[in-house]
């Protein structure tokens, strides 16, 4: 059997939305060791810095369990965790 996180649409929405611009337009690199500490420092392109700003805490967190079912990626996760 596969567990299957219940996910409302929303969150859904604005995982589609990252995958899609990122598939547009890739999230640079993140080089490491990391210069600048901060999410604004280590981000350098707007739409991703923009994409996480007016998401709650209870999407935030769904938008999280999704990533991780899908196994998407660090650059999602990095974004929406800041």
């Amino acid at each position: 059997s596969v567990h299957c996180s219940k996910v409302a649409s929303d969150c859904l929405a604005k995982v589609v939305e990252f995958l899609n611009r990122h598939e547009q337009e890739p999230m640079k690199k993140i080089n490491t060791p990391l210069i600048d500490h901060t999410f604004e420092g280590v981000v350098k392109q707007q739409w991703y810095k923009d994409y996480i700003i007016d998401v709650d805490d209870q999407l935030l967190s769904e938008m999280i369990d999704a990533a991780n079912f899908m196994e998407i990626g660090e650059y999602f996760l990095f974004v929406v965790c800041g």
